[in-house]
């Protein structure tokens, strides 16, 4: 036994191995010529493997592009450890992890749109599960309630798994809307934002004013709901 699990072991690290090779080669495409040049056989090529080799380790493009997008991520979880951590009142906590997010996001929303709502909802819990095996300090530094955040396979999951810790700790009985609902409208309004950033092409200062008038909305939101 010991050796079949030894010898599953070995495969494991070779797979992750060869893919470090593919998400790396996606990268080094996105940084150079933006996530819209990527293709797989661009990724084969500057890797040294065939299209066909590629195709073994990931199902489709967007698949791909989700792996190689998932180090964008990066720098918002730094800004949880810095930002959020040391927040206590549930409130302030909660709208503090909108507000790094939406900043980090709005800046590479492309980026962040292929994580989030391109990549096949099937394989995210597979992405994250690669991307804290490969960061696996993201997680160890941070308190229970915002690594189960971070555990989320979905943006759905990771926003209910923070809002109950607010009704918990609030006592809020979120009497405007139910849980859900408060929820659905929170991705659904960060979703058309994005979207938005990506389709009129934003600069910096209309960006900004994006920013305000989400955090708006969703103070408004958790008001309504009696929080």
């Amino acid at each position: 036994m010991q050796k079949t699990s030894e010898g599953n072991n070995n495969k494991d690290i070779q797979r992750m191995r060869t893919m470090s090779y593919f998400v790396n080669a996606a990268n080094r495409i996105i940084e150079e010529e933006g996530i819209e040049a990527l293709t797989v056989r661009k990724v084969a090529a500057l890797a040294g493997y065939n299209v066909a080799t590629v195709y073994n380790y990931f199902e489709n493009l967007e698949y791909l592009v989700g792996f190689a997008s998932i180090k964008y991520l990066r720098d918002y979880h730094l800004s949880l450890k810095n930002d959020v951590e040391p927040i206590k009142d549930p409130r302030e906590r909660f709208l503090m992890i909108w507000k790094k997010f939406i900043y980090y996001s709005f800046r590479n929303p492309k980026i962040y749109r292929a994580i989030f709502f391109t990549t096949p909802k099937f394989t995210l819990c597979e992405l994250f599960d690669y991307y804290f095996r490969m960061f696996p300090e993201e997680l160890e530094t941070h308190s229970i309630d915002l690594e189960s955040m971070m555990r989320g396979c979905t943006l759905r999951t990771r926003n209910m798994s923070v809002l109950r810790q607010l009704l918990k700790r609030t006592g809020g009985t979120s009497e405007g809307f139910n849980i859900e609902d408060m929820n659905e409208m929170m991705i659904y309004l960060y979703q058309g934002m994005l979207y938005s950033i990506i389709d009129n092409n934003l600069q910096e200062p209309e960006i900004i004013a994006l920013e305000d008038k989400f955090m708006d909305y969703i103070e408004n939101i958790l008001s309504l709901s009696g929080i």
